[in-house]
Parts: structure tokens; sequence; C-alpha cells
């Protein structure tokens, strides 16, 4: 099954509502939390949107400096690679709360500016999971092209979760 961006976006709001009540414990946890991420929100695509039929890899090579990898690439084995749809994620934790949103930040970037060729035509999504007020209004505040690119797709005052969309040539704003 192919998805474009506008499922991923909905995946992860789906995914974020059905995982609310985990976010308290989860941003607690010494070490972060990113991990767990990657893999439960694949698990939820694959439980929720078509099974194993859903082509997703974790900490895929799509920039063009060698050693960086990607988060989730999503409809990976898809050929021409503008189907593919690489997201970076970010999750704030206790211990890496003041790193938040210049990570965010460099993840943006990466995604402008570092992607190899093959996928520069690839809509691209950066998700950022913010557990204080500060991280919050970091992430909303982060602006491309003049303007905020992230979005809310997910807020209950424990947690938000924003995303921001790259559609190959420009942050789409929010």
């Amino acid at each position: 099954m192919i998805l474009d961006i506008n499922n991923v976006e909905s995946l992860i709001q789906e995914w974020a509502w059905y995982r609310n009540e985990n976010f308290k414990y989860n941003w607690v946890v010494k070490g972060g939390w990113e991990s767990w991420v990657q893999v439960d929100l694949v698990a939820y695509a694959f439980r929720v949107v078509g099974g194993v039929d859903i082509d997703v890899l974790r900490e895929q090579p799509v920039y063009k400096s060698p050693r960086r990898r990607v988060d989730l690439l999503f409809n990976a084995n898809l050929a021409p690679t503008n189907q593919q749809i690489p997201v970076e994620i970010k999750a704030q934790s206790l211990n890496n709360a003041s790193s938040f949103v210049p990570g965010l930040e460099a993840d943006v970037e990466k995604i402008s500016s570092d992607l190899d060729v093959q996928y520069s035509k690839s809509k691209c999504l950066v998700m950022g999971i913010a557990s204080t007020p500060e991280g919050e209004s970091g992430m909303f505040n982060i602006r491309r092209g003049g303007g905020p690119i992230f979005k809310s797709v997910y807020s209950t005052g424990e947690v938000c979760v924003g995303i921001a969309i790259y559609n190959g040539e420009a942050w789409e704003l929010a």
C-alpha cells in the first residue's frame, strides 16, 4: 500500500490520540524515547492501515552525508523516489528539554539542505513531540520562507505533536 504525505500526517495524528495516555510516562524516560516513537508509530501503521503491506524502514541513508540517517522512510521500496517520504522525529524528554528546539532546527536544515539528489523531489516531514510549554512555543516559532512551518496535529496540555512538511522545494507554511 502506498501512503502519501496526507496519509502520513493523518497516521501521526491518529497515533498520538491512540497513545495519549502513555506520553506522560514516556517523556520522563532517561535516555529519551525517540526510538520508541519510531517503532510504535510503524507498528500502529501496520495495525490500522494495511498490515505489513506498508513498507516503512528505520534509519535509512537519504542524505548526502553518508553517516546521516532519516528516522523513518515510508514507501521505502518504491521507485521513483519522489513517492518515498522521509520522516525525521524529535521527542522532547526530561533530560533533553533544552536541546529539543535546536534538534528540530537541525532536522529542518538537514531535510532542506542535505537530501541526496535522488530524494530531492520527495515530500518530507519533520515531527516534533514537545513536553514543555517552552518546547511547544519553540517548535511553533521555527520559521522558514516568511512564516512558521510547524502546525499542531495533537495537543492535550501534557504533550503537543507538531509537524512540518517540506514539498521538495520549500517548507509549507503552517
